[in-house]
């Protein structure tokens, strides 16, 4: 399947989200990037959706390393044979600030009907550095 590309440094397939970390995808980052209040209702419900999409997020690097580093031979290889990414996505992600976190098990209703709304999704996406692809 032929993805589309762009500069965007986030992606989402087979119910994961790939994302490259750095310092202004924090906690208090995201609060401060959608203008909400934490210790409010709408505070509560965007603290989940930060903890659905980022919180406890696997290294890829940390990954391959802890467990798949005698199973392929290189870091490359692991990102194309586990994770099931093209090269121009190794391209992106293959680096030790690459993240990801399966999403599609979460089962927060919330959440899910929140990014129904494109505004709020579209925010997100743009948080986490632009949707590479979607499926």
């Amino acid at each position: 399947m032929s993805r589309d590309y762009n500069i965007a440094t986030c992606l989402m397939f087979d119910g994961k989200i790939y994302y490259i970390k750095d310092s202004k995808k924090s906690e208090n980052s995201f609060f401060k990037y959608f203008g909400v209040k934490k210790n409010t209702y709408i505070g509560q419900v965007f603290q989940r959706l930060f903890y659905v999409y980022c919180k406890h997020s696997i290294n890829l690097f940390w990954e391959y390393n802890k467990y798949y580093k005698y199973e392929f031979k290189t870091f490359e290889e692991y990102l194309y044979n586990k994770h099931n990414l093209a090269n121009k996505e190794i391209e992106i992600f293959r680096n030790k600030n690459s993240f990801y976190k399966e999403y599609s098990k979460v089962a927060d209703r919330v959440n899910h009907d929140l990014l129904f709304d494109e505004t709020i999704k579209e925010q997100l996406y743009e948080f986490l550095g632009g949707v590479v692809y979607e499926d």
